[in-house]
């Protein structure tokens, strides 16, 4: 999907899908909770947008976070509808509706939004850097992380550390100031300065500790230090499927493909049920129901009413009901007519019914 400023990605099934703008600080999010549920992020990144951006109802400009009004926009989960208009009166609406929205779930709110804070202030803290000139991009796989950093505008930028546990993580960098063409361990004392155009990476591969069959990665930090201030990535645990593991996956998988594949072959199937008419009269109902296709396998998938019937139209009477059963095994119709308009109409009650062959 494509949004205004660039590629769209969203997240989440069983709950209304979370959709961000897709550029490299988004990539921050994505990578640092993706180990969180997506309403936590959701609210996670509308509650640090509202208590910096909004007070009560009322939008209020936060420059000290020096982020841009565009950014933070872009930054609202779409599960808020903010509108159309300019970002301000985007931003605007937003703070009119989530201030509503918490006054009705605030306590649910507070809640999951703790599981995802680090990964929003990394987020802004990645906003900040991209508005400065400095673009840090990230990609963290279950055994390797990387940090690439590139400077877009002309004043220089200095790496003046690199912190990470030699526990957890073994570093490399591409070059530094003393050895611009080779790739170095990554050390405390790594200094790197970076020109209009240049970039320059941060390589580390994950060091597993064992537990039963399986290797666990433990989370952990990589910072960045630079004259422009730290840039820190949270980075989650993972762990490897074990060789057992793996083999009982990949037959589920076989089974799972068999399963897939065996569905493609089906088909739907439906039959429409429909009643005789009704007698006729000031508020007739009727019900559809074949107990011959319930008993068939079929399931009620719909329905609908028809006025009036052969050799007599009905004039001006509108439908009441038209809606399941109780039971969900038939449709039901109501009719009736207009008041100080007497008159007397028949309904007729149609059901479907459907399954896979």
């Amino acid at each position: 999907m494509r949004g205004v400023f660039g590629p769209v990605f969203c997240v989440g099934l069983t709950i209304p899908a979370l959709c961000y703008s897709q550029d490299d600080c988004f990539e921050v999010l994505r990578y640092t909770g993706r180990n969180d549920v997506s309403q936590a992020q959701t609210y996670a990144i509308a509650n640090r947008i509202y208590s910096q951006q909004c007070e009560g109802s009322t939008y209020k400009e936060n420059k000290s976070l020096n982020i841009g009004l565009e950014a933070v926009v872009k930054a609202i989960p779409l599960k808020f509808n903010l509108g159309k208009g300019s970002d301000l009166e985007k931003m605007e609406s937003f703070c009119q509706s989530y201030h509503g929205f918490l006054q009705q779930n605030f306590s649910e709110a507070i809640t999951a939004s703790t599981v995802s804070v680090d990964s929003v202030k990394a987020w802004e803290s990645c906003q900040r850097f991209k508005n400065s000139g400095i673009e840090f991009s990230p990609n963290v796989l279950s055994s390797f992380v990387t940090i690439s950093v590139r400077k877009t505008d002309p004043n220089p930028v200095t790496v003046e550390k690199i912190e990470y546990d030699p526990s957890i993580l073994d570093c490399q960098t591409t070059s530094d100031d003393s050895n611009p063409k080779k790739s170095l361990p990554a050390k405390a004392f790594t200094r790197k300065t970076l020109n209009s155009g240049d970039q320059w990476h941060v390589s580390c591969g994950r060091i597993g500790q064992k537990q039963g069959a399986e290797t666990f990665y433990p989370s952990t930090y990589l910072s960045v230090l630079t004259t422009a201030g730290p840039f820190s990535l949270p980075i989650q645990s993972e762990t490897e499927i074990g060789s057992t593991s793996a083999r009982e996956i990949s037959e589920n998988m076989k089974v799972l493909a068999a399963r897939l594949d065996d569905t493609a072959k089906r088909r739907l199937s439906c039959k429409v049920f429909h009643t005789d008419e009704s007698g006729w009269g000031q508020a007739p109902s009727i019900v559809a129901r074949s107990p011959e296709f319930l008993n068939e396998g079929y399931t009620l998938a719909g329905g609908g009413c028809e006025l009036g019937g052969e050799g007599r139209r009905a004039h001006n009477g509108p439908i009441t009901q038209s809606i399941p059963t109780a039971e969900a095994d038939g449709w039901y119709c109501r009719a009736m007519d207009p008041p100080n308009i007497p008159l007397d109409y028949s309904v007729r009650a149609y059901a479907i019914y459907c399954r896979v062959n």
